[in-house]
């Protein structure tokens, strides 16, 4: 079990890397951030296994775990799984990688024999990257019965441990239905009121 403490510093792991992929999209990238920004604070905490997942304050929900020995070198590697407004992102970390912002590879996705897709990895900072994985909830439930996913990149392939990943995506949607969503747009007219027999 993690300590509140441990948590808390493993989520300002997951925090950097979402609060610079939360505005990767195809085509447009962030700039490299060192930190999350000061406004985007943890509002939710809670330990599902080796997963910590949080909420952010800034919209959104990820849940992290450290992969030991799943790095280069047998390094660890920080494996992210969040759920934003356009649905749900992977992001990988590590602390030896020295990678291009705004660049973009070509990746496989492999689970078992549950899902295999070519997908592209986006380079968020020099040691983050994010890949999409799209807004279909079921798929995700899918997803969540493989033993694990790979990552096969160039020169390597990533296998990322999903045991107790069901719950954890359960507890990622139940966190992000609780969040208070920021305005998507401000400028939009309110909906009107439905009339009432005092008001028609």
């Amino acid at each position: 079990m993690f300590t509140s403490k441990q948590i808390n510093k493993r989520g300002v792991i997951a925090g950097t890397v979402l609060a610079v992929a939360m505005s990767v999209s195809a085509g447009a990238l962030a700039q490299p951030a060192p930190q999350p920004a000061p406004t985007n604070t943890q509002v939710s905490s809670k330990q599902v296994g080796a997963w910590a997942v949080i909420g952010w304050s800034q919209g959104y929900c990820a849940a992290e775990r450290p992969v030991p020995g799943a790095a280069a070198g047998g390094g660890t590697l920080q494996f992210v799984v969040a759920r934003v407004r356009t649905g749900y992102r992977l992001a990988l970390s590590a602390p030896e990688w020295e990678l291009k912002p705004q660049t973009a590879f070509p990746i496989e996705l492999v689970a078992g024999s549950v899902w295999r897709s070519e997908a592209t990895a986006l380079v968020a900072n020099p040691k983050v990257v994010v890949i999409e994985l799209g807004a279909d909830g079921n798929f995700m439930k899918k997803l969540a019965t493989a033993p694990m996913i790979e990552v096969k990149a160039a020169q390597a392939t990533f296998k990322l441990p999903l045991e107790k990943f069901a719950a954890t995506l359960a507890e990622i949607d139940t966190c992000f239905a609780a969040l208070k969503q920021p305005l998507a747009n401000p400028f939009a007219p309110a909906a009107a009121a439905p009339k009432t027999a005092n008001n028609s």
